[in-house]
C-alpha cells in the first residue's frame, strides 16, 4: 500500500518511526514515504534468513539492535520485492471482491492474525461495512494510525490462538460473512481446527493463504520444532514449517459446508524466482454451500455413550454451558481479569473467586467486557 499520496504529517512520520522501533511495523508492504518503507518482500525472495524487512534512509544510529538488523542494504532490490508483493496483494484483494460479486458495502470480515491489517485496511478502502483484525502483537494504536490516515474504520482486537483449545484467546472472535487466514496456518501446530474454526465464524465466505506440501493426500507435514527463541512449548511450537496438503484444505472446507471452492491461480507478469516462490503455497477462495457446524462450533455428531456410572464430578446440567476459566492478569489496580465462557471479567481481588452468580448484585465489585482492554477501561473509571 503506497501512502505517499497521503502527504503524511512530521507527526504522523515520527509515528511511523517508533512503531518501527517497537517492532510493530515491518512485515507488511507499506510505502510510508520516499525515505521510509515495510515489508517483508525482500526476505520472501532471498530467503527467511536473508533481506531487510525496512528501508530507513535516515535511520537514527542509536536504534535498537534487533531493528538495526532487519534495515535493508540493498534499497533498490528491497523495493522492487515489496512492489511484487503488493502486486500479489492486489490480485488477492481484487479476487476476494470479485468472487462475492463485487459490492462489498452490506458484508463484513474478521482476520485472525492480522498483523497491522494490511487486508482489512484495502477491504475497507473497497468500501467493506466493516473489518476485525485479531492479532497477539498488540497494534490498536498502529490501527488508528490507519483509520486516521485512509478515513476508515478498521477494528482491532487483542487475540491470541490458543492451539491446546482450538480458539481465540483474550479478544472475541466475531460472526462474519467473510474471513481471512493470510501465511497464519504455517504457524499452527493445529491447522485444520483453526480451518474450521474459522469456518463456523464465516456466514458466506473464508479466503485462505498459506504454504502447502507436495502430497497429494490428505496430509500436514511439520519442520523442527521450536526453531525461534519465543517458540511456543512443544508440542506447538513448530514455528513456520507447518504444511497442510491441498487435498486436506478442501476437504476441511467441504466437510465444514464450503462446496464452492475457487483457487486463486498465480497472477501474470511474475518472474519465473517470484513463479516458484508462489507455486509453494495456496490461494483458495471458497463460498458457503451448506448450513454446517463443525465440532467447534456444536457439529452434529456426538458420541452417545452411558458415562453416568463413571461420573467422578457433577455432570454438566443440560442447557447450562460448561464453564471454561483463565485468570488474564492478576492485580490490575487492585482487581483480577478473568476469562469465562468467552467473556471477560474484572473482579476486585477484595472479593475472592468469582462467582457469576453474584455478577451484577450491588455490592459485588466486578466489571464485565467483551474484550480485556473493556473491562480495563471499567476498572480505570470505578478506580477515578
Amino acid at each position: 500500500m503506497d501512502l505517499r499520496s497521503k502527504e503524511l504529517t512530521p507527526e504522523q512520520i515520527r509515528q511511523v518511526e517508533e512503531f518501527i522501533i517497537q517492532g510493530k511495523l515491518a512485515y507488511q508492504p507499506f510505502i510510508f514515504t520516499e525515505t521510509l518503507e515495510t515489508g517483508a518482500g525482500q526476505k520472501f525472495h532471498d530467503g527467511e534468513t536473508k533481506g531487510g524487512r525496512v528501508y530507513w534512509k535516515d535511520a537514527p544510529e542509536n536504534l535498537p539492535k534487533p531493528i538495526k538488523e532487519v534495515l535493508t542494504d540493498d534499497p533498490e532490490h528491497f523495493r522492487e520485492c515489496n512492489e511484487t508483493i503488493r502486486f500479489i496483494y492486489r490480485h488477492f484483494i481484487d479476487s476476494i471482491v470479485e468472487n462475492l460479486g463485487g459490492d462489498i458495502s452490506d458484508l463484513s470480515f474478521a482476520e485472525v492474525g492480522c498483523n497491522t491489517g494490511y487486508f482489512l485496511h484495502a477491504l475497507a478502502l473497497r468500501g467493506a461495512a466493516k473489518c476485525v483484525g485479531l492479532d497477539y502483537t498488540r497494534n490498536e494504536e498502529v490501527f488508528k494510525w490507519f483509520n486516521r490516515v485512509l478515513n476508515t474504520n478498521s477494528e482491532f482486537r487483542f487475540a491470541e490462538w490458543n492451539p491446546l483449545e482450538h480458539r481465540v484467546l483474550y479478544g472475541k472472535m466475531p460472526e462474519v460473512e467473510v474471513t481471512l487466514t493470510v501465511a497464519v496456518m504455517c504457524h499452527l501446530a493445529d491447522p485444520l481446527y483453526h480451518l474450521a474454526y474459522l469456518c463456523d465464524h464465516s456466514a458466506k465466505a473464508i479466503f485462505i493463504y498459506t504454504p502447502v506440501n507436495k502430497d497429494t493426500g490428505l496430509s500436514i507435514s511439520y519442520g523442527n520444532p521450536a526453531k525461534y527463541p519465543n517458540a511456543l512449548s512443544w508440542p506447538l511450537g513448530f514455528d513456520n514449517e507447518v504444511r497442510p496438503s491441498v487435498a486436506l484444505l478442501r476437504m476441511g472446507l467441504q466437510e465444514a459446508g464450503f462446496d464452492d471452492i475457487r483457487e486463486i491461480k498465480c497472477p501474470d507478469g511474475l518472474s519465473p524466482r517470484w513463479k516458484e516462490w508462489y507455486s509453494k503455497q495456496i490461494g483458495l477462495f471458497a463460498l458457503r454451500t451448506r448450513d454446517v457446524k463443525t465440532a467447534l462450533g456444536g457439529g452434529r455428531r456426538e458420541r452417545g455413550m452411558n458415562l453416568a456410572s463413571t461420573w467422578t464430578t457433577t455432570p454438566k446440567r443440560p442447557g447450562i454451558p460448561e464453564e471454561k476459566r483463565m485468570l488474564i492478569e492478576e492485580g490490575y489496580k487492585g482487581f483480577n481479569i478473568i476469562s469465562c465462557n468467552g467473556r471477560f471479567y474484572g473482579l476486585a481481588q477484595s472479593q475472592g473467586s468469582l462467582d457469576l452468580s453474584k455478577v451484577g448484585n450491588e455490592g459485588y465489585r466486578c466489571v464485565v467486557g467483551e474484550s480485556v482492554d473493556e473491562v480495563k477501561q471499567l476498572i480505570g473509571r470505578r478506580s477515578k
